[in-house]
């Protein structure tokens, strides 16, 4: 009986000096899903025929409005529209034709610019009245592109084109 309690005793030492304190790391990123925007379909806007003579005369102008999907919407929304944009003009997206771009504003109107870019948060900037509702899981953003063409520049006739991608987030 004492050998079994030495025995018991002693092991019980042992399997102290046999321990090793191993450290468990626990890490994770807690994030903002973006805003499903025109159910993953690309927007098109398409400006049809416009008469070169009518470039500097008759503003072209087109709003365009599509359904945006945010499961996460508190807060402030901002978009990011993202693409290049001509010297010199922060809402004016370039298109392949120098000189020629596409100005963008928020909302219905020529009153607020939809400013290209990451911002200073790299969330974009926020929305001012481009969504029909705010702080809804579903709703609608619209925004108006208009010709844009730059003073002193003699532009050709043929097709145009620009793209840019947009994202928008709740922060």
């Amino acid at each position: 009986m004492r050998i079994t309690v030495f025995l018991l005793t002693f092991l019980s030492f042992l399997s102290d000096l046999w321990a090793v304190d191993i450290p468990i790391n626990i890490t994770g990123t807690i994030v903002i899903p973006p805003c499903q925007i025109n159910n993953s379909n690309p927007v098109d806007v398409d400006f049809g025929n416009i008469r070169i003579s009518e470039l500097d005369t008759k503003e072209h102008i087109k709003v365009v409005s599509f359904p945006i999907y945010c499961p996460y919407h508190q807060g402030e929304a901002y978009v990011k529209m993202t693409g290049q944009s001509m010297t010199g003009k922060d809402n004016v997206l370039a298109t392949n034709i120098d000189g020629l771009g596409i100005e963008l504003y928020q909302g219905e109107g020529t009153g607020n610019h939809l400013i290209l870019g990451s911002g200073s948060s790299g969330y974009g900037y926020e929305v001012i009245n481009a969504l029909a509702e705010k702080n809804v899981e579903r709703t609608t953003f619209t925004f108006t592109a208009k010709i844009y063409k730059a003073e002193g520049v003699t532009i050709n006739s043929g097709e145009f084109s620009a793209s840019a991608l947009i994202n928008i987030v709740y922060l």
